[in-house]
């Protein structure tokens, strides 16, 4: 099985794999209101930020670079503000419409994600957890652990977990309340142990905004939304919205579940409060005739990934596959 796994991603590397991609994406006809949702974290060189967690390394800027010419030359990007007018049935969405998104609001988007949207001229969102900007106290507890097991002597004390993998998973799993006090047993405030806090300043997120970039809330302390009560979810994402409305002037209705985990009421609870439309981790492609405003699905990019895979699920045909990625499977 791994060998073939290998083998099937071998293939995908080579550059006729690409161009078979590309010949289907040029060819295929398809009709309006189906959107892909691409999900971006980081975008940066992975030696230049060691000090991360490499797996919310979405692309370095050469395949940015690479994807985003591939979305100019034959998909239709739109606006957040298109996505919210076609699901509130004011207008319908052109065929082969992608919607760009960045969870997290990392300091490497303002460094290389957004000169090459706006070189292309392509629109995107970026979902901010509105308790990071301006706060160095904060480092997100991904990346204190991954910097702490960096480090020889820390990581000796979390060889009970075998990897950091295995310890993150842990970590998902523990109250949202927990999840502070075990980070900070684990890790030691010492000279090995230094996260800054990586997300943009308000002031850096304002004249992003003025530049036309849509920001919306992804909750203010970036909780897994299954690890805290029904009310303290839709708090935080409340919350959210508020601090936007306050540092930025205006905040469209749309939300992003961090990590993509939420729990069964809590779509319905947030439509109560005033969002519209709302987005998982769950992959594949939305059909707007049938799809649910509040469980939206989106097609996460890894750097590890190849090109053409990343492509070819931007494919039409593909969204036949929804079936295999049940949103049930992200509700908890």
């Amino acid at each position: 099985m791994m060998l073939a796994r290998k083998s099937l991603l071998a293939l995908a590397r080579t550059s006729s794999c690409e161009q078979v991609v590309a010949y289907f994406a040029s060819r295929r006809v398809e009709r309006s209101n189906l959107l892909r949702v691409l999900t971006y974290h980081r975008v940066n060189d992975l030696e230049a930020t060691p000090h991360l967690y490499p797996g919310l390394l979405s692309a370095t800027p050469r395949q940015f670079t690479q994807q985003m010419e591939h979305l100019q030359r034959y998909y239709r990007v739109v606006s957040l503000q298109q996505v919210i007018d076609a699901v509130q049935g004011r207008q319908e969405l052109p065929p082969k419409a992608v919607l760009i998104t960045f969870d997290d609001a990392y300091q490497d988007f303002l460094l290389h994600a957004w000169p090459t949207l706006q070189r292309f001229e392509l629109p995107a969102v970026l979902f901010v957890p509105t308790a990071f900007p301006d706060a160095p106290e904060r480092c997100f507890w991904w990346d204190r652990l991954h910097n702490a097991f960096r480090d020889e002597s820390q990581r000796a004390e979390m060889k009970a977990f075998g990897s950091l993998r295995q310890l993150l998973d842990h970590v998902k799993s523990l109250p949202h309340e927990q999840v502070r006090d075990y980070v900070e047993q684990l890790c030691h405030d010492d000279a090995h142990d230094v996260c800054r806090n990586a997300v943009m300043s308000w002031a850096e997120l304002r004249e992003l905004a003025e530049a036309g970039l849509a920001l919306a809330p992804h909750t203010s302390t970036h909780p897994l939304m299954n690890r805290v009560s029904l009310d303290a979810a839709v708090e935080q994402a409340v919350a959210s919205r508020e601090d936007l409305l306050r540092e930025i002037g205006s905040c469209p209705a749309v939300f992003a579940y961090p990590g993509g985990a939420y729990s069964e009421r809590l779509p319905q609870r947030l439509r109560e409060s005033g969002f519209e439309l709302a987005f998982t981790t769950c992959r594949g492609i939305n059909d707007l005739q049938q799809a649910d405003p509040m469980q939206m699905r989106r097609i996460n990019v890894q750097h590890s990934t190849p090109h053409s895979i990343v492509c070819g699920q931007l494919l039409g045909l593909s969204r036949h596959l929804n079936r295999m990625w049940p949103l049930q499977s992200a509700v908890s």
